[in-house]
Parts: structure tokens; C-alpha cells; sequence
């Protein structure tokens, strides 16, 4: 994994502004800021978590050629099974939320489809320095991978696919004449997800606070120079000079070697923060505040990174103020992280398509996050109240349809329904030949007037 990560040096403004001004030449020395950002930066960690993992990938599954007759035959239970076997290994919600965070830090994430005897499904990330994007195809974007990377002292080439193998022994022999070490990978097993789809190029999703994040550092270190320099004390111990007519150039009243005891004795009662400077000459300070003091630099950097953020800097701890506000900014940020579940239903169905050829099955992710799951909820089953299908619900409590089917299934069998009785509680039961809720002795004259309505 120290391959696929890189180990970023230290940046400042000037070459944050650098590396901007032309980002498709500048590509890997981004992805190194990215990484010093995340390491150095919890503004820029925060935020990027927090768009990583606002989806909570929640989904059904739908079959899609098949009639009632079908569903009940022994054909299709074993290719529902399958399908729910290989999405719970596969395991989307941890799998695809894990590929988010490296989509916002990076845009573009290089994965390969293992698929092993025992069943195991699962996406190995592929070292990003060794993979280039060379094509689009139906799969999504296509990559070729550089065999180099297994010549890397410390790199196990039986860690990847057995396929690789294959390769490195056509790259070494040059059978295949691979072009510049560069292997083009089967788009069916090697998948590129990608933030931007439009243009190959690398394009950093959230690149445009890479400048704000810096600059929040910077201030703290300038906010922190000025508290130390307020607190800072300078004694100036002038030496005296002869004043009469009789004075001569450097004629000073105390030599060098006493002026020089006196600096030193000065010195050693000095507590930490403070200095003495021993001079002949007049001392003028030179003041560079400015007229208005501005002390909170740093929350005024805050604002400018959350600005071009486009979030709210309430979610992150800052003051509250308006909930309908905050409420309307959090569906913005749901709407710009809601196209990548396109992406991720584009390659589960293409595998689906794979796996169940006869009966067609496609997954359908529900569009539901950490924030709307309730309201969600409150949808779905009213529209289950109405006749619409029940899995909705389930999916909105975070089921998957494995754990749904097999909760029925559990259910259904131990009588649970039958068995299980309504607990009886004081505000559904009136005492014994009572009509109901007790009179109330006290109304308004609202209350008076429907009473002898009542009558």
C-alpha cells in the first residue's frame, strides 16, 4: 500500500498558485499536495470525508424479464441467490464509500474485479502512478497499466491478479510487444471510476480548496508569529557618551569590557521572551500594525475556504444559525455526490449481466444519504401504505435485499407474526367502562363553546 500512496514534501502559497495555473501538466505534484493536505490540513480531511460519505448506497434489486410464473420456479430462486451472494460480497456500501474518498481526493480511481474460487468478490486498488486512462468503451473508461511497477523491489506480483503474471512474462519476453511498458487491461475486470467523465484528463474534484486550505495553515503560522511578538519584550541598554565640549568620537564613559558585563548581567535576569540590546545609538520602533488591527485572520480564511467549498462551515462545528438554511445547503451537497451512484449501478449491472444471463436483475440505488434517510423512509412507506413495493422501505432502513429476504424468510417461519403481541400502553387503553378520556375540568372558551355544541 506505500505504492499506492505517495509520501508528499511540504507546499506554500506560490506553488499552490503554480501548480494550478496549468493542472493537467501538473497532475502527479497535485495528487502529492492532495496527500499533504490530508495529512496536514483537518479542514480539508473534514471536507473531503464529508462528501465521500454522504451516499450510504442503499439499493434494491430488480428483475427485470421475468413474469410471475418465473419467480416461482427453482431456475430463478438460484439466480436471485447468486445475484444476492455476489452484491453481499461484493459488499457496495463499504466497497463504493472507500472508493469515493478516493475519487474526491484524486478523480479518477483504478481498480481491477477480483473474483476467487471460494466466492470472494472484491475491487483491488491499482497503484495510481502505474495506471493511464487510454479509451472509453461501454464499461466506462478504459486503462492501460505500466509493468514497470513489478520490478519495484518490494512488490509481489502474486498480490494481484493471475493474469499479471501473464503479462509481466509477455513484457519480458516481448512476445506482445507491449508499447512503452504499458499494458492495456481488459475493461470488463479493470474499472476506472471517475468523478469528471467527460474529459480523461485529471481533473481534481476538489481542487479549488487547495489554495484556501493552504492559506488557513499560513495564517495560523502568521496568527501564531503575532501572539509570540506581542508577548516578545526588548530592553535597549544604551551606552553613554561624553556630552561636553571636550567630547571625542567614541568617546564612550564605559568601556567595552564593562558595558559588556553589564549586557551580560542583564541578560541572565531576563525571563524567557525578552532580550536586551546594548547600544550607543537612539532606538526609533518602527511599528508595522496596521491602523485597524485585524486579529481574526484565521476564521476570515475559514469563510473564504468554506465559500469555495460550496458547503456550510455549520456542519463542521461552526455557529448555528438558520436550520432551514443549513437543511437547503445539505441538498446541495446531496446533489453534487448523487451522478457518481450512476456510475457505481453502471458497473454492478454490467456484472449482473454476467452473472445472470438467462433472468436479468439490475440494481437500483435510491438516492438515500445520512441526512434524508428519515425523509426517505417517511416516502417509502407511505408509498407501501398505498400498494408500492414493501423492499423500498426495507432499503430505507439499510437493508440490503439479502438481509431483507433473509429476515422474512426468519420471520415467516418461527410465526413471529402470530406469536408476537402488541404491548398494551396507557395511552391507547381508558379505564373500565370509561368512554374515553377523562373530562377535563379546565378548558378554553373554545373548549366551552364545542361543549354545548356537544349537547
Amino acid at each position: 500500500m506505500k505504492s499506492i500512496t505517495s509520501s508528499p514534501r511540504k507546499y506554500d502559497r506560490d506553488t499552490v498558485l503554480q501548480l494550478l495555473e496549468n493542472p493537467i501538466y501538473n497532475e502527479k505534484a497535485l495528487k502529492d499536495l492532495h496527500q499533504y493536505l490530508l495529512n496536514n490540513s483537518q479542514h480539508y480531511k473534514r471536507t473531503l470525508n464529508y462528501f465521500a460519505t454522504i451516499l450510504t448506497f442503499d439499493y434494491v434489486v430488480i428483475p427485470l424479464n421475468v413474469d410471475e410464473k418465473d419467480m416461482k420456479s427453482g431456475s430463478f430462486k438460484r439466480a436471485q441467490q447468486k445475484v444476492y451472494d455476489w452484491l453481499e460480497e461484493l459488499n457496495p456500501k463499504d466497497t463504493f464509500t472507500d472508493i469515493m474518498r478516493v475519487i474526491m481526493g484524486e478523480d479518477a480511481a483504478f481498480y481491477y474485479l477480483r473474483e476467487l474460487e471460494d466466492g470472494t468478490v472484491y475491487l483491488q486498488r491499482m497503484p495510481t502512478d502505474y495506471c493511464k486512462i487510454v479509451n472509453k468503451t461501454r464499461y466506462g473508461w478504459q486503462y492501460a497499466f505500466n509493468m514497470v511497477y513489478f520490478a519495484r523491489p518490494g512488490v509481489n506480483i502474486r498480490d494481484f491478479a493471475p493474469e499479471f503474471e501473464i503479462y509481466w512474462r509477455e513484457f519480458l519476453e516481448g512476445d506482445k510487444n507491449i508499447p512503452f511498458f504499458w499494458k492495456i487491461l481488459d475493461p470488463a475486470k479493470a474499472y476506472v471510476f471517475k468523478w469528471d467523465e467527460i474529459d480523461a484528463a485529471i481533473l481534481l474534484p476538489l481542487m479549488g480548496l487547495f489554495l484556501d486550505a493552504i492559506e488557513i495553515m499560513e495564517f495560523k503560522a502568521l496568527l501564531k508569529t503575532k501572539t509570540a511578538l506581542e508577548n516578545y519584550k526588548i530592553l535597549f541598554h544604551k551606552i553613554p557618551m561624553r556630552q561636553d565640549k571636550d567630547a571625542k568620537k567614541n568617546d564612550y564613559l564605559i568601556d567595552a569590557v564593562d558595558a559588556g558585563k553589564f549586557h551580560a548581567n542583564i541578560s541572565s535576569k531576563l525571563p524567557p521572551g525578552a532580550s536586551v540590546l546594548t547600544t550607543p545609538m537612539e532606538i526609533t520602533p518602527i511599528n508595522f500594525e496596521g491602523a485597524e488591527t485585524r486579529t481574526n485572520i484565521v476564521g476570515a480564511a475559514e469563510e473564504n475556504y468554506f465559500g469555495a467549498a460550496g458547503t456550510s462551515p455549520n456542519l463542521f462545528g461552526a455557529a448555528t444559525k438558520s436550520s432551514a438554511g443549513l437543511s437547503l445547503n445539505i441538498k446541495v451537497d446531496e446533489n453534487f455526490v448523487f451522478p457518481m451512484q450512476n456510475k457505481f449501478e453502471r458497473f454492478i449491472n454490467l456484472n449482473l449481466k454476467r452473472i445472470s444471463p438467462k433472468y436479468r436483475f439490475k440494481v437500483k440505488f435510491l438516492g438515500i444519504t445520512n441526512f434524508n434517510r428519515d425523509e426517505k423512509f417517511n416516502e417509502y412507506i407511505k408509498a407501501a401504505q398505498g400498494g408500492l413495493p414493501k423492499t423500498l422501505v426495507g432499503a430505507s432502513l439499510g437493508l440490503s435485499p439479502y438481509e431483507l429476504d433473509s429476515l422474512l424468510k426468519y420471520e415467516n417461519a418461527l410465526q413471529l407474526i402470530s406469536e408476537m403481541q402488541v404491548l398494551p400502553s396507557s395511552h391507547v387503553q381508558s379505564p373500565v367502562n370509561s368512554p374515553g378520556r377523562p373530562v377535563q375540568p379546565k378548558v378554553t372558551e373554545k373548549g366551552e363553546e364545542w361543549r354545548d355544541n356537544q349537547v
